[in-house]
């Protein structure tokens, strides 16, 4: 492959790799948002996003499909068409300096990668526990409206004790000798 060709790919590479890296930080800070707002109780805060959401996910699958393709025309001219075709590869081949910056965004993207991973798993964790959370609290409310239908309230339902305390008033009914008269 000319090496100007080369140039030409790594540079095409290197733009989408710096677009996706973008593409995943920010995805990342909104589900780092996310949490923040599950933390917060705040869940009307989540649904604006998820249009963007949807936005990045696009973005990244559309960088995804074009960084391929720029990997398949460098790996043409470099390597034997059945292997593998991924940046570490393709950096085994070659003992360029230009590749060491690759092999930097290589690192990088796995490293947002895996935060994403971990923040998506917090974020599944404190959602699970909101619901579990919303469920116990709809459970006892059921229970208590139960045991008030069941029981009733005494004092505002008239019933046998709610007459109590009225014989102290009238002296001549009253059963303890102590207050009567008095």
């Amino acid at each position: 492959m000319p090496e100007k060709t080369v140039d030409n790919n790594l540079n095409e590479l290197i733009d989408i790799l710096t677009r996706e890296q973008a593409v995943f930080q920010e995805y990342l800070e909104l589900l780092n948002e996310h949490q923040r707002q599950l933390l917060r109780g705040d869940l009307d805060g989540i649904g604006p996003d998820k249009d963007r959401i949807s936005a990045l996910a696009l973005e990244a699958a559309n960088l995804e499909k074009i960084r391929r393709t720029v990997l398949s025309r460098i790996a043409r001219g470099i390597m034997a068409e059945s292997e593998r075709k991924s940046i570490a590869r393709i950096l085994s081949v070659f003992d360029n300096p230009r590749f060491e910056g690759l092999e930097r965004f290589k690192d990088t993207m796995l490293e947002i990668y895996r935060h994403i991973s971990d923040q998506k798993t917090r974020n599944e964790f404190l959602i699970e526990q909101s619901i579990t959370m919303i469920s116990q609290t709809m459970q006892l409310i059921h229970e208590i409206s139960n045991s008030e239908e069941a029981f009733g309230n005494i004092a505002i339902s008239g019933g046998q004790n709610s007459q109590r305390g009225t014989y102290i008033e009238d002296d001549s009914k009253c059963a303890n000798p102590m207050l009567a008269g008095k």
